[in-house]
């Protein structure tokens, strides 16, 4: 991971991607011919589809998005979602080093020329109960609060996330009562899931300078949605939506 990071210090374009769920093709083919983008730092925010396939599909489709992010002069983070197995992230699964694709663990620090990118994963699976527990839904896929983690990151204007902060839309749980009925636990872990972003967020507020902190971006939600609190800009992303940060 550590080359990947080199070569993001060089880049200064920062690009956001939402929910991938396993479409990473569409994700190269949108780089390389659609949108024609070079030179930049590409930030994957969860639910790339980890886990659900052979490790041997998962390569083949890092090869191939890495063959393009080399060519394009791209580099990509992937932060974990729900539908990520977290043991791909962390160190658990040898899955393999490319030169321009990197699955961060949580609490990792990306840096631009201008900006540091603070990433932290995961989150609860809402439909777990009609789910396969290890291939399908993991126990430690939830998010996790460390404040010695957090204190380490250093001085960050950027967090990339996979959900958010309580205080962040959506603030209702509409579409998810079906879930919620059939599981007597959901509704706690998906409060606690968020209460873990309102620490990061409030921690953050109290330790960097005034303003310092300039944007939050995540996914999970698949709508978009953009609103600012306490100063700082927040965007929720719709599945595979790109979103360049200013």
């Amino acid at each position: 991971m550590k080359n990947v990071l080199d070569k993001a210090r060089n880049l200064n374009n920062i690009i956001c991607v939402g929910d991938v769920h396993g479409n990473t093709k569409e994700v190269g083919f949108r780089i390389r011919e659609r949108y024609k983008i070079t030179d930049s730092i590409f930030i994957l925010c969860g639910d790339i589809g980890f886990g659900f396939n052979k490790q041997g599909y998962h390569k083949k489709e890092m090869d191939y998005l890495n063959r393009i992010l080399e060519k394009t002069n791209n580099v990509m983070f992937f932060v974990r979602g729900n539908h990520d197995d977290p043991a791909f992230f962390d160190g658990r699964i040898a899955f393999g080093e490319w030169s321009h694709i990197a699955l961060v663990p949580d609490y990792t620090v990306v840096e631009s020329k201008s900006k540091r990118i603070l990433c932290i994963g995961g989150a609860t699976s809402v439909d777990r109960t009609s789910r396969k527990l290890g291939t399908e839904y993991w126990k430690d896929e939830v998010a996790v609060y460390d404040v010695l983690k957090l204190a380490n990151a250093g001085l960050v204007n950027v967090v990339c996330t996979h959900t958010a902060p309580a205080m962040c839309n959506p603030q209702t749980k509409i579409g998810i009562e079906g879930w919620i009925k059939d599981d007597s636990e959901l509704e706690n872990d998906v409060n606690t899931e968020r209460k873990v972003f309102t620490d990061v967020f409030n921690y953050l507020k109290t330790t960097l300078p005034v303003d310092f902190l300039q944007h939050w971006i995540y996914a999970h939600f698949h709508f978009s949605h953009s609103e600012i609190i306490e100063g700082c800009n927040f965007r929720l992303l719709s599945e595979l939506e790109f979103y360049q940060i200013p």
